[in-house]
């Protein structure tokens, strides 16, 4: 008996809810919002449909463009990086082996690469380090 009570108070609180919204139309929220859509979105079918058909696909390829850029960037920057290693590594063993042509070896690499090299004594190049 107790149970049933507490159901037909929540049913008819239910049913005051519908009856308001009925009401109002079915506007009872967002009623200025609704207008403010209404009025940017075209009325016309054909213009509707061009929306529906034609931002995900723009959507689609900016994010693909995104993508694609930012992933060719780093892949042009790690070969960049990978060379300009690899030439300071071969400088350092072209030096080192070729005694007699040390200042030669420094002033094509200056040339060449554009690099500016010193020969510091008693140093020793950091260990390599794995790839991120």
């Amino acid at each position: 008996m107790l149970w049933s009570h507490g159901l037909d108070k929540k049913l008819s609180l239910i049913q005051k809810i519908q009856n308001i919204y009925k009401q109002s139309g079915g506007q009872a929220m967002f009623y200025g919002l609704n207008n403010f859509i209404k009025k940017i979105l075209p009325k016309r079918l054909f213009y509707r449909s061009l929306i529906i058909v034609a931002t995900p696909i723009i959507l689609l390829q900016i994010i693909i463009t995104i993508v694609f850029f930012d992933s060719l960037w780093i892949k042009a920057n790690k070969g960049m990086t990978q060379s300009l290693v690899g030439e300071i590594e071969t400088l350092y063993d072209v030096y080192k082996n070729e005694h007699g042509y040390n200042q030669m070896i420094i002033d094509l690499y200056n040339k060449n690469f554009e690099l500016i090299v010193e020969k510091k004594e008693n140093e020793i190049l950091p260990k390599k380090r794995t790839e991120r």
